[in-house]
């Protein structure tokens, strides 16, 4: 027997890396799904794509400075440099830059300043993308801490974000009951809140006892629809086949091995062996079946 609370297998903060202030027009409300990849929450970075846009403008600046001494000096690199620069858009992701092998013109571009510059464009590109927090899977919001046009702050954390098909539940076996126990065992879930028992295996298991339930912690998957974040469950962890043994009410046991039996109408003192608890009862095998 176990029971435990449901936990979906993919959960997250959603923290800023960045300030500013949010977008007005942002949908960032609990409840609201989200597909991998969509805008979770944006947050205003029009101070940033200027800068980036004057730096930008700069980068191709040196480029055509220097173009005429790369079209003399190195004339192999020509072509992919004109074609970079003809194709070079404020409005994009800055394309990397042509292959360069020989030498002597890695150390131009260098001394130019082209290399420098490109990065530090890249830097603030990579900077740019934090403005806009994105979804990493498809999921849900189940928690928001801001409201659309509020400030925002480096670190601040503005919600929670979690995948509504994929759960786990962290239960607890005692250490005698836990020898029973493999990963791949099948387990039958069931709860108030739940019209029919559902189904999980057992996917890991722990290595050491919980100092505060003195319990070893064992880790249930499902993937069932009908299950929610939060949710309290019980359950049954189906375990191989126990041969020979009997079922008795736990009262019934002296001296942790020992029980009463009545032989030829004599009560005689009987030593079992306890396999495991279950409440109120244990399983035992030293009892002779009739």
């Amino acid at each position: 027997d176990i029971s435990g609370r449901v936990k979906s297998t993919r959960k997250i903060k959603i923290i800023s890396e960045v300030n500013g202030v949010s977008n007005a027009s942002s949908i960032f409300e609990v409840g609201e799904f989200f597909k991998k990849g969509q805008v979770l929450i944006s947050i205003d970075d029009s101070d940033l794509l200027l800068n980036l846009k004057s730096v930008k403008s700069q980068f191709l600046a040196l480029l055509l400075n220097i173009y005429p001494e790369i079209k003399m000096d190195f004339p192999s690199l020509a072509s992919n440099f004109d074609v970079y620069i003809t194709n070079f858009n404020m409005n994009s992701v800055l394309p990397k830059l042509p292959e360069v092998r020989n030498t002597k013109a890695k150390n131009f571009l260098a001394s130019r300043q082209i290399y420098a510059n490109y990065y530090s464009i890249k830097s603030l590109e990579k900077n740019l993308e934090k403005f806009k927090i994105r979804a990493p899977f498809d999921g849900v919001l189940t928690k928001t801490f801001v409201d659309p046009g509020s400030n925002i702050i480096v670190g601040q954390p503005l919600g929670e974000y979690l995948d509504p098909t994929s759960f786990e539940i962290n239960a607890s076996v005692s250490p005698n009951e836990i020898r029973f126990v493999k990963v791949g065992n099948s387990v039958i879930i069931n709860s108030n809140d739940l019209d029919n028992n559902i189904f999980g295996k057992v996917s890991r298991i722990g290595s050491h006892v919980n100092e505060m339930t003195q319990s070893i912690d064992v880790f249930i998957s499902t993937s069932d629809l009908n299950l929610k974040d939060g949710m309290f469950i019980n359950g049954e962890i189906i375990c191989d086949s126990l041969e020979n043994v009997s079922k008795i009410d736990r009262a019934k046991i002296l001296n942790n091995n020992e029980i009463f039996t009545i032989d030829n109408n004599s009560l005689k003192v009987k030593k079992i062996d306890v396999l495991l608890n279950q409440n109120d009862s244990v399983i035992i095998r030293g009892l002779s079946q009739k």
